[in-house]
């Protein structure tokens, strides 16, 4: 901070002192000119410097003295909160009128173009290979860029099998071993962070979640109470400034109107869901079931932050730990269901047990709220070859075994017939038409990989506006026959004598030899 010209040669000529700055400016000059071309120098994250306010000011006067040469152009960065705090005297600077501002590099609502290059960018850039990405996995990515960073940095240089789900809970464990040794490795080896001291970052962590359990609160957790030795205290802030696990911010201190307290925040809410859940389950659960049961009834509920993240995440930790107390404590929660109907697909495929799909189909048969999700969800997994256990095949069984009321009630009313669908319903529309595109757009070869998809029309025969699955499936038919028959012969099995009539109409009309 108080040397900017001495940083830079040193940074620049790191094995010579024989250079002043004068001198490498007068050498860039020349270079510049004869290449027609700008030296353009960038300061990144100028926030993480310690003396912010010396830094502040010494930058002001070296920019504006650097700018008096016309082939220079600087580019700085920094954390907007810091920024409005220490260096917003940059835009009263005799450069102000020079300065461009620019407060996000990407687009509040990024277009699919843009998130299909930032996520080949990333794969590139950590040198990740893959066998095929599901739209499922390809969304959960481009959708929230801090995931995909997490994603990059855990599997990088890594050649991947097909990604057909982002598995957060194994993606934030592998995450965090990882980080953690590395980080602990720079401290101590490299002393990366110029700072002096003994630090590992798995306990900075864990004092930051015991403050946030213990104290109930999940945000803005005052700096100074987490660093386990003052005088560490610049060695913390040089951590917190140069990874994304954790970040520091500038919180206005309650107690005064023109004092400011430093507290530390996780970056993604979601890891630190799961390092919550963790603790609760390995910490809190091991020396208390009753203190436990307590916390999560407390705290884990409606009103709570924790609410989405950690009932997830203990429903996840809940399926690996044979505990069966823990695991009766945690079905009794009101949130247990929602959690179950939803997050049974986020696990492996063969992590999924038979228990699992005799409840699943207790939820369809009983018509239960997420009737229409778990129907979506088991449609989606039209590829049987990859999902072997939990699949649509599986709600083709269930379908032949239900009544013709059980099926109006528990899958016709599901989906929506107009363009828009209603709400939760299934866009009946959207998903036709799909399928249709599917048979149009598809190479012959192609078409046995979507081969799931066709059957399922003859399910939604009896729909509502059912003319248009129909026309579908007959193009389909006429182009497989031996696969429709098959299709057909499986259907008529069903109990659903509707449909048993539907799909007879439709033989006959296409005078269909079985």
């Amino acid at each position: 901070a108080n040397d900017l010209r001495q940083s830079l040669l040193q940074r620049i000529f790191p094995d010579s002192t024989n250079y002043t700055f004068e001198e490498f400016l007068n050498n860039l000059k020349v270079l510049c000119y004869e290449q027609k071309k700008f030296f353009v120098l960038v300061i990144d994250g100028i926030n993480e410097n310690y003396n912010s306010k010396l830094l502040s000011q010494n930058l002001e006067i070296f920019i504006s003295e650097l700018l008096d040469h016309d082939f220079v152009k600087v580019v700085l960065s920094c954390r907007t909160e810091y920024y409005e705090q220490n260096f917003s005297n940059l835009e009263t600077s005799t450069f102000a009128k020079e300065t461009k501002k620019i407060t996000s590099l990407i687009s509040q609502y990024p277009n699919d173009d843009l998130k299909k290059k930032l996520l080949r960018v990333y794969f590139n850039h950590f040198n990740i290979e893959h066998h095929g990405i599901s739209q499922k996995a390809h969304e959960q990515l481009v959708d929230n860029f801090l995931l995909l960073r997490l994603f990059c940095d855990t599997y990088q240089n890594q050649k991947l099998d097909r990604i057909e789900n982002i598995y957060k809970q194994e993606l934030f464990k592998e995450y965090y071993q990882t980080k953690s040794i590395e980080i602990n490795k720079r401290l101590k080896n490299n002393d990366e962070f110029k700072v002096a001291g003994n630090f590992d970052i798995r306990n900075f962590i864990q004092n930051i979640v015991q403050f946030m359990i213990y104290e109930k609160t999940y945000v803005n957790v005052p700096l100074d109470r987490v660093i386990a030795n003052p005088k560490d205290r610049e060695m913390y802030i040089r951590f917190l400034d140069e990874n994304i696990l954790v970040k520091r911010d500038v919180q206005t201190d309650e107690k005064g109107i023109f004092t400011s307290a430093e507290v530390v925040n996780f970056t993604f809410d979601e890891f630190r869901d799961f390092l919550i859940s963790q603790y609760l389950i390995e910490v809190f659960y091991e020396n208390s079931a009753e203190e436990f049961t307590l916390f999560i009834e407390d705290q884990v509920n409606d009103k709570s932050p924790l609410l989405e993240g950690c009932s997830t995440f203990l429903f996840f930790v809940s399926r690996k730990n044979l505990n069966t107390q823990l695991h009766e404590i945690l079905v009794k929660q009101p949130w247990f269901d929602a959690v179950f109907s939803k997050c049974i697909f986020s696990l492996i495929d063969s992590q999924v047990t038979t228990e699992d799909k005799k409840v699943l189909k207790g939820k369809l048969l009983n018509n239960e709220r997420y009737g229409d999700s778990i129907i979506w969800n088991l449609i989606i997994r039209y590829d049987i070859n990859y999902y072997q256990n939990l699949n649509i095949e599986y709600l083709f069984g269930i379908l032949r075994e239900l009544s013709q009321e059980q099926f109006t009630n528990c899958f016709i009313s599901k989906f929506g017939t107009d363009s828009w669908g209603h709400g939760r319903l299934i866009n009946q529309e959207q998903l036709v038409n799909q399928i249709d595109e599917i048979l149009e757009s598809s190479e012959e070869d192609e078409l046995s990989y979507f081969e799931k998809l066709f059957e399922l029309l003859i399910y939604m025969f009896t729909n509502k506006n059912s003319w248009k699955i129909q026309t579908t499936y007959e193009k389909y038919y006429f182009h497989h026959t031996e696969q429709g028959k098959n299709h057909i012969r499986k259907a008529l099995i069903t109990k659903n004598e509707a449909l048993i009539k539907s799909i007879n109409q439709f033989v006959r009309s296409y005078e269909i030899n079985l």
